[in-house]
């Protein structure tokens, strides 16, 4: 899957994301190899938090 910018006028910038350099879910390093499983975990178990923003 790719993503996209949009370059829109209106679009809102994207914002960094403020993340250790070791992943949190698998304790490997975020530079090598891929995170998709490990993202998909965080977005469940945070889910109800970022929703209540």
């Amino acid at each position: 899957m790719t993503i996209y910018r949009r370059t829109t006028p209106r679009a809102l910038p994207l914002q960094n994301l403020n993340l250790p350099p070791i992943c949190d879910q698998c304790d490997r390093p975020r530079s090598t190899g891929n995170h998709r499983r490990c993202s998909q975990q965080r977005q469940a178990a945070n889910r109800l938090k970022w929703e209540a923003l």
